[in-house]
């Protein structure tokens, strides 16, 4: 005997499919009438459609500043890169307090170069 939703059943016995109360939602179904993954992703079955020509923002800049804005770190265990340097050279040629002057004024130069870059951005019609 096993304890199953219900109560005891017999061993081997087939347990009841369960039933679920969706309330009002109405779950879609599968078939060939139904909207396909492709239908839904967007043109072209991409999975994603870039959002930033419609803000007038070209994906370059958008990529540019990801790029740019990931690489800092204000805390030591937040770049791979630093640990790998840190750690590959036995930790012998500096330390976190002396590298942290250096991370942070990284942050300050990205932040002030990517404000001065809208300028040069309208220029060129990417913004």
């Amino acid at each position: 005997m096993l304890l199953g939703k219900g109560g005891l059943r017999a061993a081997g016995a087939p347990l009841a499919r369960p039933s679920i109360n969706t309330g009002s939602i109405d779950l879609p179904q599968r078939g060939p009438d139904r909207i396909s993954p492709a239908g839904v992703a967007g043109d072209e079955g991409r999975p994603w459609k870039p959002q930033t020509p419609a803000a007038g923002i070209h994906p370059f800049v958008v990529g540019l500043i990801a790029l740019i804005a990931c690489n800092g770190f204000f805390l030591p265990y937040q770049s791979t890169t630093y640990l790998a340097m840190y750690h590959g050279s036995g930790e012998n040629v500096f330390t976190h307090a002396q590298a942290r002057p250096a991370a942070i004024a990284y942050g300050v130069v990205a932040f002030v170069v990517l404000c001065a870059s809208v300028v040069a951005w309208r220029a060129m019609g990417l913004l």
